[in-house]
């Protein structure tokens, strides 16, 4: 895998270019992707980490791992660059149009990823589960993953963000409220690392904040996996367990002292805890074999 510091080191098989445009933005929406692998060149089923826009890449390196470590062919899809496009539409091209494009270019390169597996943690499992009827894949895998509202305090973190007409919002700068700062408050201490968020996403975030993100629960026909931490301020597990229940085969996991962990772990814990990334990738290597 290389050094620890590294986040699949390999060299870039896709940087795409891609453009659309809306009959509501003026300019068009540009966006690009990366599609990187793991640095292990194995002959195994294919899985695809959706790297959650505003979270630095690095911070998913552990789940990589897991896979990897799982006999899967690991490979990760980040969001690389972002131009205007109304807020409405953002989030649901990049699921529809820019995420299925990094799909078709990685099938394209390894038939094996025809029957690939989505994976993806927060807002990165969301995307995965929005792009599923446009990719079709054989399984999906979450980790505290937003299905629908999301609690007061969340919503207060993103709406504290001033929100610029172009460019990213930087969330790795300290927001207070309440007297906590609320990125160690909803993902952890420490919190993962953050990165820049494209404006438009931002936006996005907000509105599934408070709305909910624009899923088709029922319109996904393969196993889903979802795993639930019992300390999770960002997507309370309750809340996530009843909105889970739209998908038609949904496999939900609890993480925490009820399921004789040794703690009840939080947000950040999923993506870096080795015990609830294990049992994420065990379970995809199964619906690939």
């Amino acid at each position: 895998m290389g050094p620890p510091s590294m986040f699949l080191h390999t060299t870039v098989l896709a940087a795409s270019l891609l453009t659309a445009t809306s009959a509501h933005a003026d300019p068009p929406l540009s966006a690009s992707y990366q599609l990187q692998d793991a640095g292990h060149d194995i002959d195994a089923p294919v899985a695809l980490v959706v790297v959650t826009p505003g979270m630095d890449p690095a911070a998913f390196q552990p789940m990589v791992q897991a896979l990897e470590d799982h006999g899967l062919d690991a490979w990760a899809v980040r969001i690389t660059l972002f131009a205007p496009l109304p807020p409405a539409d953002a989030d649901i091209w990049i699921a529809s149009t820019l995420l299925p494009a990094a799909v078709a270019a990685l099938r394209e390169r390894d038939p094996r990823a025809d029957e690939l597996a989505l994976v993806g943690h927060g807002l990165g499992g969301t995307l995965a589960l929005m792009m599923a009827q446009h990719v079709r894949p054989q399984a999906i895998a979450v980790l505290g993953a937003p299905m629908g509202p999301v609690d007061t305090a969340a919503l207060s973190w993103l709406t504290a963000h001033e929100i610029p007409a172009f460019g990213n919002v930087d969330l790795s700068e300290p927001t207070p409220w309440q007297g906590h700062d609320l990125a160690t408050l909803l993902l952890g201490d420490p919190p993962p690392p953050l990165a820049p968020l494209p404006v438009d996403l931002a936006r996005a975030w907000v509105r599934w904040a408070a709305h909910g993100p624009p899923l088709s629960l029922e319109k996904i026909d393969c196993p889903v996996w979802v795993g639930a931490a019992a300390m999770d301020r960002l997507v309370p597990i309750e809340s996530l367990r009843v909105a889970s229940q739209g998908l038609a085969d949904r496999h939900f996991v609890r993480f925490g002292l009820l399921r004789l962990d040794p703690q009840d772990p939080g947000s950040a814990d999923l993506l870096r805890e080795r015990r609830y990334l294990d049992a994420m990738a065990s379970w995809v290597d199964d619906q690939l074999d």
